[in-house]
């Protein structure tokens, strides 16, 4: 509907251009709208592992369900043809994507670390999804990935605010989200990770006395590259840690009409984020 209304005129300006649409669009361009690629500007898809229940609260386990995934496979359907593997809750284009080896996808060691833990057959559990944002998609993904393994993973499918709410108040074994795309790693780490964030429960409940000390240290710090230190640390306790599992960053694109001038795209692509890109916009007719 949004970029039915930007092709009749309806509206001036569009956000969250269908990502199944992309390609055909700028495989056939209009001289009365442009369409504008935001690399990066979908966010984030992440797994969480609830620390907090059986058998997640196992850190072996939650690395043997880290290693089952296939980030590639993840990305896909999320993002449609529009992401990129990656293991930190940052864009690949963006100077806060730290230099952090990923974790490969590695079915052998998944289960040698199910055996480690006590359960080399696996085990049963259960996902808490939102049916909407594309989240059934991967979910089903990642049910069949880790399968392969002997995790046997039921997914309970709820409207958005019951969804929401079941995991705000950590009524959840695992499930998965969306992070929407930052421009700093303050941003990007200190309200799921820390256990003062606000929405801690968005990283499983880790609880890791380093972290909380590492992020109150980065938003106290204002060099930059000690800063970038910080931060590697983080990424990797977070990816060693395998409670929140940044799978993939995804691309978004924007629209607006041939009468629209000066606006920018800006990291995100929401006009309501500091910085976004409607100041020195205007309009001729």
């Amino acid at each position: 509907m949004r970029l039915t209304a930007l092709q009749t005129g309806d509206v001036g300006l569009i956000l969250d251009v269908p990502q199944a649409r992309i390609q055909d669009l700028f495989a056939h361009p209009s001289p009365e709208y442009v369409i504008r690629l935001v690399r990066g500007g979908a966010g984030q898809g992440v797994v969480i592992l609830n620390t907090r229940h059986r058998p997640f609260d196992n850190l072996k386990v939650r690395q043997a369900a880290a290693y089952a995934l296939n980030k590639r496979e993840l990305a896909e359907a999320l993002y449609r043809g529009w992401g990129h593997p990656v293991n930190q809750n940052f864009a690949p284009s963006s100077p806060w994507y730290l230099k952090v080896k990923d974790r490969p996808m590695d079915l052998a060691r998944s289960k040698q670390l199910l055996s480690e833990a006590g359960m080399p057959g696996g085990f049963k559990t259960t996902a808490t999804v939102g049916n909407g944002y594309g989240l059934p998609a991967v979910a089903q993904v990642y049910q069949a990935e880790l399968r392969r393994v002997g995790i046997d993973v039921t997914l309970q499918v709820f409207d958005i605010p019951t969804w929401a709410k079941r995991i705000d108040s950590g009524d959840f074994d695992m499930e998965n989200t969306g992070f929407f795309a930052k421009v700093d790693p303050d941003d990007g780490y200190y309200r799921y990770l820390h256990s003062n964030g606000g929405v801690w429960q968005l990283s499983g409940f880790l609880s890791h006395a380093e972290l909380d000390r590492l992020l109150d240290e980065g938003r106290a710090e204002s060099d930059v590259e000690k800063r970038k230190a910080i931060y590697t640390r983080v990424v990797e306790i977070v990816q060693d840690q395998a409670s929140m599992v940044i799978f993939g960053s995804g691309d978004t694109a924007v629209g607006w009409r041939a009468t629209v001038h000066g606006f920018v795209p800006q990291t995100i692509g929401a006009l309501s984020y500091p910085g976004g890109g409607m100041q020195e916009t205007w309009l001729s007719k």
